[in-house]
């Protein structure tokens, strides 16, 4: 009987502590998706961020040979930010090892010629900002995702990736990833 009790307790406290909206599961406007197949990789739909659409399904591989991925850790988003470069876009996502939803925070096209600099020049240390200081939380997506982008950007030379300003990184309306899993 004990055991019992700890399972519901376990299922109970998943879905209480999600932070995922009750109602979301696969309503509202899916956002389509392209698969190429000459990368293996998605392309997501430009205008994602502008309140057209309520999720996306697709998933990422950090190892695939055709992306190259940064992350940093956040107390913030309790989990972790990917910045994703594709052949064709770069993806800011969150994923989390726990009930938490994902979701896409920024996307914009690159070109092919930045992604290839991209690619013969991504290898660096990079050290985050840390959002939190003992029990204090406080939200650094955009400052890591601006200094990351610098960062890249001292290797491209004159393909340097656009850098939105805070303003207009805050404006975009975030869209689930794949809300049902």
């Amino acid at each position: 009987m004990k055991i019992y009790s700890i399972l519901l307790l376990l299922c109970f406290s998943v879905n209480v502590f999600s932070q995922y909206p009750a109602n979301l599961k696969s309503e509202g406007l899916p956002a389509p998706v392209v698969y190429d197949s000459v990368y293996n990789v998605v392309v997501l739909p430009n205008d994602l961020l502008s309140g057209k659409y309520d999720y996306v399904r697709c998933s990422f591989s950090a190892w695939n040979k055709n992306s190259v991925n940064y992350y940093w850790d956040s107390w913030a988003t309790d989990g972790r930010y990917y910045l994703i470069f594709t052949p064709y876009q770069m993806i800011l996502r969150t994923s989390h090892e726990n009930p938490n939803p994902n979701r896409i925070v920024w996307v914009a096209p690159i070109t092919t010629q930045q992604y290839e600099r991209l690619k013969a020049k991504c290898d660096f240390e990079y050290k985050w900002l840390e959002d939190h200081k003992g029990d204090e939380i406080f939200d650094r997506s955009y400052e890591n995702f601006s200094r990351l982008l610098n960062k890249i950007n001292k290797k491209m030379g004159d393909l340097k990736f656009q850098i939105p300003s805070k303003k207009v990184f805050e404006s975009t309306d975030w869209v689930y990833l794949n809300p049902d899993f």
